[in-house]
């Protein structure tokens, strides 16, 4: 791993960056690419159950994670709700060339993101020709294979995890099983126009039934959680000359999770003799009522594009773009929940929800930047930025006023 030195005008935070190779050997990232961030100044980790990292103090949902230039919302297994953290990445680390972690001073073109950006770039295959791999470790088994494809490139990956194969018990009274797969696509031609697609899928699931007639078991409730999220991407570099070209980006990512908890309840005649019993229980012992369920898609498409031209003096970026959240959630609570205020130990405010976006209900958010520089000598630059950001939009079929967009930064400088 190393910190990218900086040329002499400029002083700006440089990224670190670090190899495949260098993720691998690291001590306790376990081949993870996320927990080798860990490791990193400034960044520490929540818990070891998750990678989710906090990056100079921010949330880990202001965190910002790129793959080949493509924003990806959460990469990881098992996703933790309201983070970008899970238990295990969706990318093995076979498949990344570099990773490179922003603190500060990245560019305007990062929006909505606070604490860091992390690049992720895949393998090469016009470096590597055609190449085939497999490999086996803590993360599970799977391989990766790259090949020259018509006038472009292809690289496919896919990974298993082994703990739902040594194991039915991996000390939570149940184990993670996931699979995951990645597949790019990129074509050029001379000029310098390119094509890129790209497909990062996972699927996840995890069954915990705890044990009554452990003397240790704490808790009650048996769960099953299963999901699967997707990102599909497709990014066009048009050169328009030398010293200018465009890119633009649509993307699609969905996570659809089911969640299904139930309460168990014992039966008295046979609770008397119940620690000499052998877990899992038999049904003729323990009844379960449904407590919760869950059955949700957090969907989010975007579309932007940015221009960029540089010369000797002067260099501009400047682009926009679009991101519609699509939410849909069906939720249960049939016996309603423990309460913390009351001392009677019973559930109540039993309650569901159904959200409908059928005939509207998406979130629009939009947002636009222009930064500009301007060298003043060989010491001295000028520096320019302008981010605006218009506030979510929802779309519903009530009439509502115009919102002025919001001028979140814009200044200037002049750097040494």
């Amino acid at each position: 791993m190393k910190e990218s030195s900086p040329e002499s005008d400029e002083p700006e935070p440089q990224p670190f960056e670090a190899g495949s190779e260098e993720v691998v050997l690291s001590a306790g990232s376990y081949g993870d690419i996320i927990r080798f961030l860990q490791v990193i100044p400034g960044v520490v980790a929540t818990s070891d159950t998750s990678n989710e990292v906090l990056v100079r103090g921010g949330h880990p949902m202001e965190t910002l994670y790129l793959v080949d230039g493509i924003e990806i919302p959460n990469i990881n297994h098992l996703a933790t709700i309201g983070t970008t953290g899970g238990f295990a990445p969706m990318i093995d680390a076979a498949a990344v060339q570099s990773l490179k972690l922003y603190t500060g001073g990245y560019e305007a073109k990062y929006s909505q993101r606070l604490s860091s950006v992390t690049e992720i770039t895949l393998h090469d295959p016009g470096k590597y020709g055609h190449h085939a791999e497999a490999d086996f470790g803590i993360q599970g088994i799977g391989g990766l294979i790259e090949h020259k494809l018509f006038r472009g490139d292809i690289l496919g990956s896919a990974h298993h995890g082994l703990l739902d194969v040594v194991t039915k018990n991996a000390g939570m009274n149940g184990v993670p099983a996931y699979t995951n797969a990645l597949t790019r696509f990129r074509a050029s031609d001379p000029s310098g126009n390119s094509l890129t697609l790209l497909n990062i899928a996972g699927w996840d699931s995890i069954s915990i039934t705890p044990c009554q007639a452990d003397a240790l078991e704490t808790s009650e409730i048996s769960s099953q959680y299963s999901a699967w999220r997707e990102t599909t991407a497709a990014v066009w570099q048009h050169v328009f000359s030398p010293r200018a070209f465009g890119v633009g980006t649509v993307t699609d990512s969905e996570q659809v999770e089911h969640i299904h908890q139930q309460d168990q309840f014992l039966t008295p005649s046979e609770a008397v003799g119940l620690t000499w019993m052998k877990c899992p229980l038999p049904a003729s012992v323990v009844h379960t009522t449904p407590v919760y369920m869950e059955d949700s898609n957090s969907a989010l498409s975007s579309a932007s594009y940015r221009y960029e031209f540089g010369s000797s003096k002067i260099s501009v970026s400047l682009g926009s773009g679009f991101w519609l959240q699509r939410p849909h959630y069906q939720i249960a609570q049939p016996i309603g929940a423990y309460s913390p205020y009351s001392r009677d130990p019973v559930r109540t405010d039993s309650a569901s929800f159904t959200s409908n976006f059928a005939v509207g209900g998406k979130w629009l958010l939009r947002a636009g930047y222009l930064s500009s520089i301007q060298r003043l000598g060989r010491k001295w630059r000028s520096q320019a930025t302008d981010l605006r950001l218009w506030p979510p939009h929802s779309h519903y079929s009530r009439v509502e006023p115009e919102i002025s967009p919001r001028r979140i930064c814009r200044g200037s400088r002049r750097i040494r």
